[in-house]
């Protein structure tokens, strides 16, 4: 699994990074080419201007875009609200600072600060802060060619257009800046209807507004500080100097430098919501993550430094010519200072994704008040030699305050590394289950007990019986299985029997174990778990469904049973944060809502499924459509077990779309559902079946799919049915829900739509017309579930080793 990730953050990490590049290239070409064409005085107007309306940009943004990194990241259900608070807020804060700044920036140096450029610049920038924060979203939802082609064409078209004013001799600054601003409304309002935001549903209480702003304010300082940093050596020269021709020339050194930061600084975009989901994980592969990103950043700057060192000066005067020819000299001479900020990036992705903001920004304040004050000291002496070198000092500083803060985080995770296993030790473990025998999360528990079984380890595996009569205990495959009676039959099979209950806390009163793993917290398995931890044991939770409010409970008909069981699902489901040693979560979305809610990091582990059912057997499709006596020719499409009502439905619509465009195309619904598409003679409903059955009519369809709405009920956890689905070996078609979709993705087994009817339908549709790729994404999907990484033998060994880290915190 580590090597997908990795593979998964790699290849985000080039797209991301290359997108930023180009942009940033055609950024600095514009400059460029802007520089060459007005000549250094003009020039430096169109410098001064733009710096200082980035410099005090901060007085609209406010940290908000890290926080909405963050933020968009853990909850990516709630991503398009939390969006348009901030927009809000920046337009609001957005209006003051332009009135300001308006007012204020030509007293200050009126022949720098035209009014009429110092509008239009101001609308420009503030264009740019708010489009930026869409592209916050874009990215931690993963929808990385969306932004992509978005930044890219923007940035196309404001080159453009300015090589279209020169060919008119266009040379007036006025027209030259009003055409940027135009393309960057442009530009946002684009990225405003590709994400999907609307005129609607913008009315925000101020209460809300107030609320996001205070939950902000540790990035506010912090990112404060870097804008200053950033561009107060440009702000000072500006101030400063009497000679345009020294703002031009330098300023046009830390642009070039400003754009290398960026093109790095966009990776943190990536890597900030990759290292947040990390933390879910255990110390060991959480520090190895960590020792990567150090090392990755490092060594992208010293690429940079040496390429800069080599052919800087040349490249840089051939570009600009002789009147910039100081700036090549200066480039050539600064370069090391792409090695520094590349590490510096590094260092703070990982302070942002383990929350240390505000340890981050006492280096921060120190390097920059040595920058303003020595800046200030120098230049009079050593003029632009001077502010060079405090430049680079400077960011030393920094990264030596990151280091001291980084050595914290290591030094925390080292404190919780697993305990050594003893030879020979073994734990008596309880893995308590409400489900019945055979199905739903008994199966998680039981695939995962028969591994740790393996290992040496003693596991009970608690659970209701089918029958319910009796107290019965049998062994399985090493496991010692227990199931429950009820005294009403078909009533309270979920894990609500007050009766079941009673017998379990009996059992348990004259049980003892190391270790009690409650898989779900309802009254069946919760008491009983938090029987066996007052005598002795560990008490761990399994958190693998979103049951309470805003979860699966909402997917019930509206009236009073789904009320009250609001109430008591989300009572209980709250439980498992109170006084236990350990989460296990079976997806990013649990772990991080955990995380949320305060529960310690080094108490979660993220903890997915094998993805290989063992009690399924793939046969090819002619043998198993003869054996259950299907149609020889034609596509079937499979789905497995039940569903939420709006995902049948939606099912339904996908498929009645899909034979309007497919003629020959059958659905297939194997097993039991409490919802069902609606009759028709191409849809098969088999009812409940046996596992030798499933394996059959699985193996009978030409494609799976996953008609998912995009509800926390579905972010919330990942369907075993997915392994299942893998086993048999065939394409996987879902919709961009949670941690399913990013499997699809990194295993490469099928194709992800949006949770619309049309597009699920259109998937298929490539799918049938393709059977070069049916066939690679079915080679894909046996070839995952043989992957020995990603088996249940390896998640058993990752449970243990989370157990003996818990053991060793606990003293026990």
């Amino acid at each position: 699994m580590e090597v997908i990730r990795s593979r998964n953050l790699g290849k985000s990490v080039v797209v991301v990074g290359i997108t930023a590049a180009i942009s940033q290239f055609l950024s600095i070409g514009y400059l460029i080419f802007l520089a060459r064409w007005l000549g250094p005085e003009t020039y430096a107007l169109h410098v001064g201007i733009f710096n200082l309306c980035a410099i005090s940009v901060f007085l609209v943004n406010w940290g908000l875009d890290t926080w909405l990194l963050k933020a968009s990241s853990e909850d990516q259900c709630s991503a398009t609200t939390i969006l348009k608070t901030v927009l809000l807020l920046k337009l609001s804060f957005g209006a003051l600072w332009a009135i300001a700044l308006y007012a204020v920036a030509p007293l200050l140096r009126p022949d720098i600060f035209l009014r009429e450029l110092l509008a239009l610049a101001i609308l420009s920038t503030l264009f740019e802060s708010l489009t930026n924060s869409i592209y916050t979203v874009f990215l931690t939802g993963g929808r990385f060619k969306q932004s992509s082609a978005i930044l890219l064409i923007g940035r196309l078209f404001r080159i453009g257009t300015l090589i279209g004013l020169y060919f008119l001799s266009v040379n007036k600054l006025s027209t030259i800046i009003s055409t940027r601003t135009l393309i960057d409304l442009i530009v946002l309002v684009a990225a405003a209807l590709v994400f999907g935001l609307s005129l609607r549903g913008w009315q925000y209480k101020p209460e809300t507004l107030k609320k996001t702003f205070t939950q902000a304010v540790p990035f506010h300082a912090s990112d404060l500080i870097n804008i200053i940093f950033r561009h107060v050596d440009v702000t000072l020269v500006t101030f400063m100097s009497k000679s345009l021709t020294t703002i031009s020339n330098y300023s046009l050194m830390i642009s070039f430098f400003n754009v290398i930061s960026t093109i790095i600084l966009s990776l943190k975009n990536v890597v900030v919501p990759s290292l947040s989901r990390e933390r879910a994980r255990t110390a060991r592969t959480r520090e190895k993550s960590l020792t990567r990103t150090i090392f990755g950043f490092f060594f992208l700057g010293l690429a940079g430094w040496v390429t800069i060192s080599l052919f800087g000066r040349q490249a840089i005067h051939l570009i600009l010519g002789d009147p910039y020819a100081l700036v090549a000299d200066f480039i050539s001479r600064t370069a090391v200072i792409v090695l520094i900020s590349s590490l510096n990036v590094g260092l703070a992705a990982i302070i942002i994704a383990n929350n240390k903001q505000k340890e981050r920004v006492f280096p921060q304040i120190v390097s920059l008040a040595l920058k303003v004050i020595a800046s200030l000291l120098l230049f009079s002496v050593w003029q632009v030699e001077g502010l060079r070198w405090v430049y680079i000092l400077s960011e030393v500083l920094l990264s030596l305050g990151y280091f001291l803060v980084n050595s914290s985080i290591f030094k925390e995770l080292s404190e919780t590394q697993p305990a050594s296993r003893l030879a020979g030790e073994s734990l008596k473990i309880a893995l308590i289950t409400f489900n019945q025998e055979g199905q739903g999360t008994y199966l998680r528990a039981y695939f995962l007990g028969k591994e740790l079984v393996t290992l040496g380890h003693q596991v009970t595996i608690l659970a209701a019986g089918l029958e319910g009569k009796h107290t019965v205990e049998q062994v399985q495959d090493g496991l010692r299985i227990v199931t429950f009676p009820r005294l009403f039959k078909g009533f309270f099979l979920s894990g609500w029997g007050f009766d079941e209950v009673a017998y379990r806390l009996a059992w348990a009163r004259h049980n003892r174990f190391d270790l009690a793993h409650a898989f779900e917290c309802r009254p069946t398995n919760y008491f009983p778990a938090r029987k066996l931890q007052k005598q002795g044991a560990l008490c761990f939770s399994d958190w693998a469904d979103w049951l309470g409010k805003g979860g699966s409970v909402e997917e019930r008909p509206d009236g009073f049973k789904k009320r009250l069981l609001r109430i008591f699902e989300t009572h209980f489901e709250n439980k498992r944060f109170q006084n236990t040693d350990g989460i296990t979560a079976i997806c990013s979305t649990l772990a991080d809502e955990a995380l949320t809610r305060g529960y310690p990091p080094d108490k979660i582990l993220l903890l997915p499924n094998g993805m290989r059912n063992p009690c399924l057997q793939a046969d090819p499709v002619e043998i198993a459509r003869a054996r259950k006596g299907l149609q020889e020719k034609g596509i079937i499409v499979g789905y497995l077990g039940s569903g939420f009502k709006q995902d049948m439905d939606l099912m339904d619509a996908a498929f009645r779309l899909l034979r309007e465009k497919v003629a020959d195309v059958t659905l297939l619904h194997v097993g039991r559902s409490s919802y069902h598409t609606q009759p028709d003679d191409s849809i098969i409903h088999t009812g409940h079946v046996s596992y030798e059955d499933v394996s059959l009519y699985l193996s009978s369809c030409d494609i799976f799919w996953f008609p998912l709405r995009k509800t926390k009920a579905n972010l919330g956890r990942l369907p075993l049915k997915f392994s299942d689905y893998l086993t048999i070996g065939r394409p996987i078609i879902t919709t961009q829900v949670g941690d399913l979709a990013d499997w699809v993705r990194r295993l490469q087994v099928g194709l992800v739509a949006e949770d619309q009817a049309e597009s699920i339908s259109s998937q298929v549709v490539d799918i049938i017309h393709s059977p070069e790729l049916r066939a690679v994404m079915s080679r894909n999907a046996r070839l995952a579930s043989e992957n020995h990484e990603l088996s249940w033998e390896q998640r058993a060994k990752e449970l243990e080793s989370f157990y003996f880290s818990r053991i060793s915190r606990t003293g026990d």
